[in-house]
């Protein structure tokens, strides 16, 4: 009898072109090589559990930096304040004179000081006022454009307690009283009087 399957080499197929089953596709999975689905997974070291863990290195510390620190202006502490320096605002005066000789003359009575005439330049000559140095001091000037003048800034010159004796010299060498001695409490005492030369001035003392 014939077998209900005939061999291939009866029907005339080459074993190479009969259908595979699907199954036949692959070998099962238990026979792929274990060397193709092993996976590399890094190994770590576990600590003993009767170690404990190291503790983490302490990081490098450097030298600390300033910090500047914005502190509220209610609560900043209070800066002293030098107090402004204090100077005189006269600094230097000039008299004007039409005549030096005679101014000189007036000034040395009424002041109680010899005053002496000195040249400052061409044309101009002049006699200083009695004063110490660094204090403020002034001068008798003549020049081409000295104006004597009774209606200008009142000087008031230092009498150091002989205002009376100052006034009595003032007619006596030229001038003239224009107010006699008068208090100005609580700054002491002053003459108002014209000099030889025709300023106003006043003679003061405390």
């Amino acid at each position: 009898m014939w077998e209900e399957s005939a061999p291939e080499w009866r029907l005339g197929i080459a074993p190479e072109d009969r259908l595979v089953r699907r199954d036949e596709e692959r070998p099962p999975a238990e026979h792929e090589s274990t060397a193709s689905v092993l996976v590399s997974v890094p190994t770590t070291k576990k600590a003993s559990p009767t170690a404990p863990p190291a503790p983490p290195a302490p990081p490098e510390v450097g030298p600390a930096r300033p910090v500047g620190v914005s502190t509220p202006a209610e609560e900043r502490p209070a800066r002293s304040v030098a107090a402004p320096a204090v100077w005189h605002q006269v600094v230097w005066f000039d008299i004007p004179t039409r005549d030096l000789d005679r101014a000189v003359r007036f000034y040395s009575a009424v002041l109680g000081t010899a005053l002496k005439k000195e040249q400052a330049g061409p044309g101009v000559a002049i006699a200083m006022l009695p004063h110490s140095e660094g204090s403020i001091g002034g001068c008798l000037v003549q020049n081409m454009d000295a104006r004597p003048s009774e209606s200008g800034p009142l000087l008031y010159l230092n009498t150091q307690g002989r205002l009376d004796e100052a006034t009595n010299a003032v007619e006596k060498y030229g001038g003239k009283v224009l107010a006699a001695r008068h208090s100005i409490s609580p700054f002491g005492f002053r003459a108002i009087v014209l000099d030889s030369e025709g300023n106003r001035i006043a003679l003061h003392s405390m």
